[in-house]
């Protein structure tokens, strides 16, 4: 096979025409995720009281916001717990969603993996052009899911981070990361339902109905993939709780 120049540029150029040729599907998510970003600063403005917003953005208490690369979340200390500022939830948002590794490995190994192994929906086809529809719809319900969670998230108060277990057991911390698919904590460090994040599974899953072909019933669809989508969300929290010991152990980092 010819891996020359002449051969990437053709197979590049193909995925890039079938992910253009399926994006008016996508469009109208991007357009009501352009809608939530202009939700987002009013929402933010809202979820904070005086004493968290006074915080300065450099302040020695502002924690790490660094995103994992698999799976695109960002922890919290629950034994030290700081409430997210307007500045962090900016932030947190934009390099969650769009400015990091994590952001587009979901996307891409999901529209691979159980997309496009299965030929899920069929009538997209198979091959590169199959693949490109298929992450680009990831990526549209990628985009709707991110900006529901936040402007709800910040509406309401609640953090979107995950909030890593201060237990020690193996039991113990597997039982938190699961617990924590459905809670979170608010502003005042008490457990809360994590109604953003649900919500944003639930609405991502009946807004790509949309462009999904073949006919469907919205309200079942919608029930049975976001609640597939929340069960995956579980998983990642595991990853997420057991992340330092994968990063020492397996990837042999500190």
């Amino acid at each position: 096979m010819n891996w020359g120049p002449q051969f990437i540029t053709r197979v590049g150029g193909k995925l890039q025409h079938s992910m253009l040729a399926g994006a008016w599907r996508v469009g109208p998510i991007l357009a009501v995720a352009a809608f939530g970003l202009l939700l987002l600063p009013a929402s933010f403005s809202q979820s904070l009281g005086p004493d968290v917003a006074a915080q300065a953005p450099g302040s020695p208490e502002k924690e790490s916001l660094s995103v994992n690369p698999l799976t695109g979340m960002v922890s919290a200390s629950g034994s030290d717990y700081k409430p997210l500022t307007a500045h962090q939830r900016w932030k947190l948002y934009l390099k969650q969603n769009f400015w990091s590794v994590g952001a587009y490995f979901g996307p891409v190994a999901s529209a691979l993996v159980f997309d496009q192994a299965s030929g899920d929906p069929e009538e997209w086809g198979g091959g590169l052009a199959g693949y490109g529809r298929r992450l680009g719809s990831r990526l549209g319900t990628s985009t709707i899911q991110a900006c529901f969670q936040s402007a709800a998230a910040a509406f309401l108060g609640e953090d979107t981070r995950y909030i890593v277990s201060d237990r020690h057991t193996f039991k113990e911390r597997a039982g938190h990361a699961m617990l924590f698919a459905f809670v979170t904590y608010n502003n005042q460090g008490h457990k809360t339902v994590n109604a953003a994040n649900l919500g944003g599974y639930f609405a991502a899953s009946a807004a790509s109905t949309l462009w999904l072909p073949g006919q469907r019933n919205v309200a079942v669809y919608t029930l049975t993939d976001g609640s597939q989508q929340a069960g995956l969300g579980a998983l990642a929290n595991l990853l997420q709780e057991f992340w330092p010991e994968i990063r020492r152990t397996v990837l042999r980092r500190p």
